[in-house]
């Protein structure tokens, strides 16, 4: 929560690999008010499932 009081979310990546392009993927859905963050590479095709995370009760200014 910020300052003012609004909800804010930050997400930090340093994310490294010898095989693939590892990618931040973040969805702002304004209807469910939620904030969905996960990690996939789409040169291998593949989501690291570990590092997905949804944050809930997010307010949007439309």
């Amino acid at each position: 929560m910020s300052a003012r009081g609004n909800n804010a979310v930050a997400y930090l990546q340093a994310f490294h690999s010898t095989r693939t392009n590892p990618t931040r993927i973040v969805e702002i859905d304004t209807d469910a008010n939620t904030a969905t963050s996960y990690i996939c590479a789409p040169y291998t095709n593949e989501c690291f499932d570990q590092y997905w995370s949804q944050d809930v009760n997010m307010k949007y200014v439309r």
